[in-house]
């Protein structure tokens, strides 16, 4: 180094920019160049991504790796849009009624576009119901068949008293029905004894009155359970005749909806219990003249209301039958953003919820299709990565409330049946955060195993060259720019050199 002159190490001016000849381009301007349909020299990344997005064994989530600005979200979604088109929408999911456990209800699937249809076909079902109902029971033949069961049981209790009131004559007593029960007096000369006639009898007057009364109190003990029995029949005819008008009803209407939805078993057997429990809350399609005139008894307002509601259908998820899987790019992943909640409403200062509460995250909507979402936003909001983690792994998509991860004391509420899940999550983020993930949390490495990593630069060769032409034809194209010519083209190119601080490659970091 002492031998060399410093002249020797000096760098000719024009050795300080490499310029870039606008004669290697065949085009005047680039309104001549086909734009560039992806991004400029990321072929690696490219085939990764398409490998990881078309892969459909489990774990195989993607991470996208790299700057902002090396086109990675672009690819992303170019690629998203090109593999759903070539899938088809997946099926549409809804939440309803669990009548045999309401605090876990069921979830529905059924084809795409049907989940709407079943919705609809049961508020026309409801509807239908509650307008006929009162109209059956305020029939003329209603009446007559409701009178005729009263007859026949108060025939049954005449024939019953008759007997009673000859066990009383064979006695000489006679028997009186009060609101209090039935009670005996003992007859004198054809008329009910008084008090003073008892108290003139004889002691074997007395004991003999005494001994009539018992034995017929007797009689009057065996009686009264055979009296309430008749009551309870009476009770149980009339309700079955309410069930049967109610059946008739509803039987025709149930048998139709089951058969449009006869491939569907799960459907069917929700349809017939709903009838089931239609016919066993038949109060709750009473017309309000039907109800009982005390307050205290039958269903009140908000009871009925309550009924009611059970038969709704809440659509969670649907698609067009047109369309095709799902892509969702979730800009704001919070934990309910992701995953769903259950609403709660406010009811005479409690707060109650239903299965018409529930709501949706990203994670269903994404369901059969794709997620998309920023890895350092999944990061750091509560629970979400951990909950991302166990849907992914379990293949599930189980909703709970924040709070009742949270809580150390559990609290009443649902439980809804988990749905099953099949999406593919891709991820961005920088090779920063890829490499903690790799290092710290074991799930990542199993349930991430794709990746696509975006470089920020690229060889300054003749290929490269002609991309980076499609490029800038396609960035004037999108923006509504006058083309450039060649030269101006030549000039983007030497800047994307100093970007890259090396005349030997061009930046690929388009921002």
């Amino acid at each position: 180094m002492a031998g060399r002159s410093i002249s020797s190490l000096r760098v000719p001016v024009s050795r300080l920019r490499r310029q870039c000849d606008p004669g290697v381009f065949k085009f005047k301007t680039t309104a001549e160049v086909a734009p560039l349909a992806g991004t400029v020299g990321q072929a690696r990344a490219v085939q990764a991504m398409d490998f990881g997005l078309n892969i459909g064994a489990p774990g195989f989530n993607l991470f996208v790796s790299g700057p902002p600005g090396t086109g990675r979200s672009t690819e992303l979604r170019m690629q998203l849009e090109r593999i759903a088109a070539q899938r088809p929408a997946p099926r549409d999911w809804c939440y309803v009624f669990n009548f045999t456990d309401p605090a876990r209800p069921r979830a529905l699937s059924l084809p795409a576009d049907r989940g709407h249809q079943l919705s609809h076909h049961i508020e026309e079902l409801v509807e239908t119901v509650r307008a006929e109902v009162p109209k059956a029971f305020e029939s003329d033949e209603y009446a007559q068949r409701r009178d005729q069961v009263q007859r026949e049981v108060q025939a049954q209790r005449e024939r019953m008293f008759e007997a009673l009131q000859k066990e009383a004559d064979a006695r000489q007593m006679a028997v009186n029905v009060t609101p209090m029960g039935i009670t005996t007096v003992p007859i004198l000369e054809g008329k009910p004894i008084t008090k003073e006639q008892y108290d003139l009898l004889t002691d074997d007057g007395k004991h003999a009155i005494q001994e009539r009364t018992a034995e017929l109190d007797s009689i009057i003990a065996q009686f009264v359970p055979q009296l309430r029995r008749l009551d309870r029949n009476v009770a149980q005819l009339l309700a079955q005749l309410d069930r049967q008008v109610m059946v008739a009803i509803t039987s025709s209407l149930i048998e139709e909806l089951k058969r449009d939805y006869a491939e569907e078993p799960a459907v069917v057997d929700f349809l017939e219990q709903l009838s089931e429990d239609m016919v066993t809350n038949i109060d709750a399609f009473r017309g309000q003249e039907e109800q009982p005139q005390n307050p205290f008894v039958g269903l009140a307002a908000s009871a009925r209301e309550s009924v009611l509601n059970r038969y709704q259908v809440n659509v969670i998820v649907t698609h067009d039958g047109s369309a095709h899987a799902p892509v969702v790019f979730e800009d704001s992943p919070s934990y309910y953003r992701m995953f769903g909640r259950i609403d709660y409403r406010s009811s005479f200062g409690s707060m109650t919820t239903d299965h018409t509460m529930i709501k949706p995250g990203a994670m269903h909507r994404a369901n059969g299709g794709f997620l998309v979402v920023e890895a350092m936003d999944v990061l750091t909001q509560p629970l979400v990565w951990e909950t991302l983690k166990r849907e992914l792994r379990t293949q599930q998509l189980l909703l709970e409330n924040l709070g009742e991860q949270l809580s150390i004391i559990p609290t009443a509420t649902l439980t809804p049946e988990p749905i099953p899940l099949d999406v593919k999550v891709a991820m961005i983020g920088n090779s920063r955060i890829f490499t903690l993930l790799q290092s710290v949390d074991e799930d990542f490495r199993k349930l991430f195993k794709a990746k696509a990593d975006f470089t920020i630069d690229v060889a300054r060769d003749a290929r490269n060259l002609q991309a980076y032409a499609g490029f800038i034809a396609k960035q004037i194209a999108d923006l509504g720019m006058r083309p450039f010519d060649r030269g101006a083209v030549a000039r983007v190119i030497e800047h994307s050199a100093r970007l890259a601080s090396d005349q030997e490659k061009l930046s690929l970091r388009m921002m």
